[in-house]
């Protein structure tokens, strides 16, 4: 839709701020449908038919309102193998899809053990719609700073930043004494500061990449590269919820009861140390990506001159 390197990061903050809002209305909004009738059963089926109506207008309203930005180019179709080994071609692109799949596997382990430190360690399940939706809104209203931080010291920098802070609050977040209801709601509004940073920069960082392999090929493969990074990231996540259930099987975990020291212990170790590793990859393979947004507007201004010479 842009070719503007701080423009891209812009569209995304307003995107993530509807997958966020979007992500909290979808965890608490249902059951309250439901609970609005006596019957369950009819609860549950309108509450599916209002959901149903929201997810078929919503993608609607953006075919009938949104227009791309048509520009004349070059298009060839590759088949998948060959696709793959173009899209590694791009050095650039390396990088910046490691530091892509690091952050949503670090995101993915976090969601699904955030619940279980809650539960047993902190023993506030009561709370823990609380504590989550202070993530969920905190990382909603920090989605502009992460939009002026990106423009002030550039892409790179606002996610290096961003994942630190992540790191500080998911080695903090494992100290806490059982049922402290402060702290837990301070490291949580920190925590979402830093989720919104990775919701936002690395989806911005993505199709900078294009222009260089334009530059490169003297072609445009959006599709490629979209799909599969999609594909990558459903992959990597899939992976680490695996690996997560299986650390916990190993450890001795069992729902619904006391846990024991192992199995504790596991629930800390990976929603501090493992993720935080795991984002600490993400900074450092981000270390080795090149575009800057001076190179960037460089690479821009090559491919325009090319794009009117083909025109003509």
């Amino acid at each position: 839709m842009t070719h503007d390197y701080h423009e891209r990061t812009s569209l995304t903050g307003y995107r993530m701020f509807f997958n966020i809002v979007g992500g909290l209305v979808g965890a608490s909004l249902p059951l309250e449908i439901v609970n609005m009738f006596d019957d369950p059963k009819k609860g549950f089926m309108i509450m599916g038919a209002i959901f149903a109506g929201i997810i078929f207008l919503s993608p609607l309203s953006v075919f009938i309102s949104v227009r791309e930005n048509v520009v004349k180019e070059k298009r060839d179709k590759l088949p998948f193998l060959k696709g793959v080994r173009e899209v590694f071609r791009n050095k650039p692109f390396i990088p910046a899809i490691l530091m892509f799949l690091f952050s949503w596997m670090a995101v993915s382990i976090i969601t699904v053990t955030m619940i279980y430190y809650i539960k047993y360690w902190l023993k506030m399940e009561e709370g823990a719609s609380i504590i989550l939706g202070l993530i969920f809104i905190s990382a909603a209203l920090f989605i502009p700073l992460w939009n002026f931080t990106s423009k002030k010291i550039g892409k790179r920098g606002a996610y290096i930043l961003g994942a630190s802070l992540m790191v500080t609050v998911l080695f903090s977040i494992i100290f806490l004494p059982q049922n402290d209801r402060v702290w837990i709601y301070i490291l949580a509004i920190l925590g979402g500061m830093g989720i919104s940073s990775i919701h936002i920069i690395p989806w911005a960082i993505l199709p900078d990449v294009l222009e260089y392999d334009e530059l490169k090929t003297g072609k445009r493969r959006e599709g490629i590269y979209s799909g599969f990074s999609s594909f990558l990231r459903q992959l990597s996540s899939s992976l680490a919820l695996f690996l997560t259930g299986i650390a916990l099987e190993l450890s001795g975990y069992k729902p619904d009861v006391e846990q024991t020291r192992k199995a504790i212990l596991a629930i800390k170790v990976l929603l501090g140390p493992i993720p935080s590793f795991i984002f600490l990859m993400g900074i450092v393979s981000l270390i080795f990506y090149p575009i800057t947004k001076k190179r960037h507007e460089r690479i821009k201004k090559i491919l325009i001159r090319k794009r009117k010479k083909y025109e003509n």
